[in-house]
């Protein structure tokens, strides 16, 4: 046999490969590029998976207040108001221990007997879970009647005043949480203001159901009743004074 020298072929070189293989698919994505162009079709967009929407549901709203609850206010109010201007307020059963401070110091053992004091009308001005505001109208023999804004505070379980001022000017006060009422206390308040032609400095709920009301107004110098009624969804208004009642 003769002699025949072995011929090595060399392994391709990987990085020829590769370039080959790239430019290969470059020239046919290019050439379906131009094709969809000619054709007059789009290139189809990436696909993007859109970001979660947040909920659109609405925020809750505030808690009602029930009418006993209301009428619990309304009748706190009165029976303290009366005892704290007569200065017979047992303090640990009427009033939060802030007021029942104020309340000690300033109602002594030798203080002056006042005079006596017959609640005539309370409205409720504005209230939430813990707190409340009341109008209260009184009437005291021997003295001129007191227009008095009193502040209650849900306290071990019942409520209780934590402050008690005369009205004598506009004062802050918590608003009514119940659209309806809410609605009712501004129509009477706009009809109270503009039977007087004056400022009203606190006006609030006496009586309420679904078609009638009655609110109690109080301005610098006069006491008003207004009798609301419902009427084809707007409240109509009829106002009149409130004249003292003998606190005999």
């Amino acid at each position: 046999m003769g002699n025949h020298s072995a011929v090595r072929r060399r392994p391709p070189d990987l990085g020829q490969v590769l370039a080959r293989m790239l430019a290969v698919l470059f020239v046919v994505a290019v050439a379906v590029v131009l094709g969809l162009l000619l054709t007059g079709r789009d290139v189809p967009p990436p696909e993007v998976t859109a970001p979660p929407r947040a909920s659109t549901a609405p925020a809750a709203g505030p808690v009602p207040i029930e009418d006993a609850e209301r009428a619990a206010v309304l009748s706190a109010a009165a029976t303290a108001t009366e005892q704290v201007v007569e200065q017979v307020a047992d303090p640990n059963a009427l009033m939060t221990p802030r007021y029942a401070r104020i309340y000690r110091r300033t109602v002594g053992s030798d203080a002056d007997p006042a005079a006596h004091a017959t609640v005539v009308g309370t409205g409720l001005v504005g209230i939430d879970r813990e707190q409340a505001d009341v109008l209260v109208l009184l009437d005291r023999t021997d003295a001129e009647p007191e227009n008095v804004l009193v502040h209650l505070r849900r306290d071990r379980g019942s409520w209780r005043v934590d402050d008690l001022a005369p009205l004598t000017a506009p004062a802050e006060h918590l608003d009514e949480p119940d659209p309806t009422r809410g609605d009712l206390l501004a129509a009477a308040t706009q009809a109270a203001a503009q039977e007087v032609a004056g400022e009203v400095l606190a006006a609030g709920v006496a009586t309420y159901d679904t078609t009638t009301a009655s609110v109690l107004a109080v301005t610098e110098d006069q006491r008003l009743r207004v009798a609301m009624r419902l009427v084809d969804g707007t409240w109509r208004a009829k106002v009149s004074a409130l004249e003292p009642v003998s606190a005999d």
